[in-house]
């Protein structure tokens, strides 16, 4: 969901706030009446607000350094922007450093969330607005342990992330899978996609590798065949037999391109300690 969305939520639950509630059904009444369109709502004055605004500025900023003035102007505004903290982790090139900042970032958006109780909704955080910068702040720091090769580490912060948000809205539990196969936790892999049984390449690539790594190899052909015919484009990519395009996608869909690339990207380090599999490939896929 798109920042713009969200603006719309937060105008809503201000909304809904006004008033006092007896049960489920005032409130399902009270949200048919309300016209989902920002436009019908008067803008947000609020320093919160307003340094969302400038932080969604430093999204789009064309250069590193526009970046992080516009995001520092953002805290300047409401020092308890999580995003905007989580922005400037980002932003730091030596990732040592990050994972001790993103570390001060989790601690403060708990403590922001305690205060108010929303670990009483755990399960159901993405559907509340407030409790979204915690989940992307933990996101961060699953990037950081990756990159760090703290992979149980990153592990445990998945799987926090669905405890959480148990319809994980983020797509966080294809990382996690990723990170199953690479740990060769075989079970918690099988039945994480049990769990979700989805059909797509991004669940089926971890999925085709653990069958490798224990030697399975009918059931390497067989998942190779249902990965082929949900992604045609991610097998050419592994074997260079298709080049990759240049560039990070920023969306995708299923079948696509863009989604091969992103589970290039995403399992990079699945990859590159698999490198047998790769070779596999090469040989025996036409």
């Amino acid at each position: 969901m798109n920042r713009e969305m969200e603006k719309i939520m937060k105008q809503i639950s201000k909304q809904l706030n006004k008033k006092t509630y007896e049960n489920k059904d005032e409130i399902q009444k009270e949200l048919d009446k309300i016209n989902y369109n920002i436009n019908n709502y008067e803008e947000d004055e609020t320093d919160s607000s307003r340094s969302d605004d400038i932080l969604e500025e430093a999204y789009n900023a064309n250069s590193l350094k526009q970046a992080r003035e516009l995001a520092k102007k953002a805290l300047i505004i409401y020092p308890d922007n999580i995003d905007a903290m989580t922005f400037l982790v980002s932003l730091e090139s030596n990732e040592t450093k990050g994972l001790q900042k993103i570390n001060n970032v989790i601690l403060k958006a708990e403590e922001m969330l305690k205060r108010d109780n929303y670990f009483n909704n755990v399960g159901h955080f993405w559907g509340i607005i407030e409790t979204r910068p915690y989940l992307r702040a933990i996101a961060e720091r699953i990037r950081i342990y990756i990159s760090l090769k703290q992979y149980e580490d990153a592990l445990n912060d998945c799987e926090e992330i669905i405890r959480l948000n148990t319809n994980d809205n983020m797509g966080i539990r294809y990382t996690l899978m990723n990170l199953y196969c690479h740990l060769d936790k075989y079970e918690e892999l099988y039945e994480l996609c049990d769990k979700y049984k989805e059909e797509d390449a991004y669940e089926l690539f971890p999925l085709t590798i653990s069958y490798y790594k224990q030697n399975n190899m009918d059931k390497v052909k067989e998942y190779l065949d249902r990965l082929n015919k949900c992604n045609k484009y991610l097998i050419g990519f592994l074997t260079k037999k298709i080049a990759i395009p240049k560039g990070h996608p920023e969306y995708y869909s299923s079948g696509s391109v863009e989604e091969a690339v992103l589970i290039i990207e995403d399992a990079f380090y699945l990859i590159n300690d698999n490198i047998d599999f790769i070779n596999y490939l090469k040989k025996e896929v036409k």
